[in-house]
């Protein structure tokens, strides 16, 4: 079993209109409802290659409940929620069709209590057993939770079991120092990171090597062009195939995926790769983060091209 694990959740509704005009009601073309969150976004890619994935989350209110019931009747996923009294946020997407562009507006997370936080931690523990690794995406909805991250990254580091971190700011810092298996940020998480620019091949593969230096397999993803990777003293580029684009929302998540579903069938790295690019680009050519098929993803792994680089340090 993957543990698939979210702390910010959210309902995400999407309006496609053809453009936004100010100071006029307008009706949208089309509407689609699906539950946010990183961990929620890689279990759905997992059940579709027919893992069993389970998503932990907070849930709370309305809101929650609609999020649960979507997730299990859905997506057909397990479901291991922790229940708040705070509602769960809904995020609201607003996509322009003529100019294939978004714009999202966020409710404020929810608090979390500190009972609520350590019901999280008990589940969390007592699913450890039965895991495979740990998938952990997202952010920390309150302070109350900020270093729930790396508390949950030591549990599963003391029970060897693999973690996934795919965060940012504090979380991503303090995770590194416990040496998760596998650390994926994006171009500007990591540029927050290291607090620099990363523009140049020269500027990416030195925060790879610091990345690789931390953790088992380290990703840098960069948009639309593909991601560099690093695995056992090697550092790859990775061109993703080409797409019409609808939305590229959870592509990363799609690639987690990927790389999640290679490690644990042992498959060579760099056919590993061209799962994680090949499950990227479905997912941008998909309207709804991550409601891809096996289908939708095969095809796309002859075109995905990788490239050997000079080896890391790490």
């Amino acid at each position: 079993m993957i543990l698939c694990v979210n702390l910010n959740p959210c309902v995400d509704k999407t309006l496609y209109l053809e453009r936004i005009k100010p100071n006029v009601i307008q009706s949208a073309s089309a509407m689609t409802v699906t539950v946010g969150g990183k961990g929620n976004n890689v279990a759905r890619v997992l059940k579709a290659y027919g893992r069993e994935a389970v998503a932990m989350n907070f849930f709370g209110g309305e809101t929650g409940q609609l999020c649960d019931r979507l997730l299990r009747e859905d997506d057909a996923l397990r479901t291991e929620t922790v229940w708040t009294k705070a509602p769960t946020r809904e995020i609201i997407t607003l996509y322009e069709t003529a100019l294939q562009q978004h714009t999202d507006i966020k409710e404020p997370s929810p608090q979390i209590l500190p009972e609520e936080r350590e019901e999280f931690l008990r589940r969390y523990e007592a699913l450890l057993p039965s895991t495979e690794m740990v998938s952990f995406g997202g952010s920390a909805p309150s302070a109350s939770v900020d270093d729930l991250p790396v508390e949950l990254l030591r549990m599963a580091n003391a029970r060897s079991v693999p973690f996934v971190l795919d965060t940012s700011g504090k979380p991503l810092a303090l995770g590194l120092a416990e040496r998760p298996f596998m650390v994926k940020p994006n171009r500007a998480e990591a540029e927050a990171l290291f607090r620099r620019e990363i523009r140049t091949f020269a500027e990416t593969m030195r925060a790879l090597e610091e990345l690789a230096a931390k953790a088992t397999i380290a990703v840098i993803s960069l948009g639309e062009t593909g991601f560099v990777a690093a695995y056992e003293g090697r550092a790859y580029a990775v061109s993703a195939p080409k797409v019409d684009t609808v939305n590229a929302v959870g592509s990363g998540d799609a690639l987690v995926a990927g790389v999640i579903m290679g490690v644990l069938d042992k498959r060579p790295f760099e056919e590993t790769l061209t799962l994680a690019a090949a499950a990227a680009s479905a997912n941008a050519a998909s309207a709804l983060a991550c409601k891809i098929a096996p289908s939708n993803v095969e095809p796309l792994k002859p075109y995905a091209k990788i490239q050997l680089l000079p080896k890391p340090a790490g």
